[in-house]
């Protein structure tokens, strides 16, 4: 079979077991891994080098869902429920809103965000924003003069909120020592002031105001496993037990949660 028979053969075939699958959807039901791979594949295909900030179900008008409901009930129906995914992206240092049709693979709305605030981070930004001061040399010699090193050093990014500037995602980093503890929190390098322009993604402000002694690692420790001697003896906890003979007064069945004479469907993964 010739690529020019082939390719047609497989969009096709990939298209019926999209469509297959949503079928048994119900319109409320989350996304599955299958649509969130067919919503990113349709998006990025229009906005190469995008990055994704949210991808959830977009919720269909009420209209729909009872027209789908009433066909639904006969049992010999194809009828796919509607399904609607909404993105969050960034594309050239421009948020966009965008609601994929998952039956028809097609992109039914696109628009740029002009309104107050930023996304959130997304876990590329975060794990790249982290990374900026190891190789920062002025970062570099504030921690070799405080006699730390640098490989035990750990930075973590955190909103600073958004004071009307437009075109600037800034976050600011937090920075502990990790030498002797896995609680680093306990352990912060204060003194020092990080700011990373996530659009660039550099360093834009950077400040080492003051020497502050690092706390030490004695005493750090939070996990009771790890404790010598345990806090806790037997005599100072007295048990309890929860006990429902009946079972409990809920049942979840798939992403449906009846409790007495109510249901709800969670939008969200059960």
């Amino acid at each position: 079979m010739s690529l020019y028979m082939s390719t047609p053969l497989f969009i096709s075939l990939t298209f019926f077991t999209l469509v297959s699958a949503t079928i048994h959807l119900h319109p409320l039901d989350p996304l599955n891994a299958m649509e969130l791979t067919q919503v990113q594949t349709i998006v990025e295909r229009s906005h190469p080098g995008l990055a994704f900030h949210y991808i959830g179900l977009a919720e269909p008008d009420k209209s729909s869902i009872l027209s789908w409901l009433a066909t639904s009930l006969n049992q010999s129906s194809t009828t796919p429920s509607p399904r609607q995914a909404m993105t969050i992206i960034r594309h050239h240092n421009q948020t966009h809103e965008i609601i994929v049709d998952l039956l028809t693979t097609t992109i039914i709305y696109n628009r740029v965000y002009t309104g107050f605030g930023y996304p959130s981070l997304s876990g590329e930004e975060v794990t790249m924003a982290m990374k900026l001061p190891l190789t920062y040399p002025p970062f570099v010699i504030s921690v070799r003069k405080r006699g730390l090193k640098l490989d035990q050093v750990v930075c973590q990014p955190y909103p600073i909120g958004w004071f009307g500037v437009q075109g600037k995602r800034e976050v600011k980093l937090a920075c502990y020592y990790l030498e002797g503890t896995v609680n680093m929190h306990a352990r912060p390098l204060e003194g020092i002031s990080v700011v990373v322009d996530l659009e660039e993604m550099k360093i834009s402000k950077y400040f080492d105001r003051v020497r502050v002694a690092v706390p030490k690692a004695e005493g750090t420790e939070y996990r009771l496993s790890q404790m010598r001697p345990s806090p806790i003896s037997a005599t100072m906890v007295n048990r309890i037990t929860v006990v429902q003979p009946d079972g409990p007064g809920f049942k979840i069945d798939g992403h449906i949660i009846r409790n007495l004479d109510v249901s709800k469907r969670s939008l969200e993964t059960v």
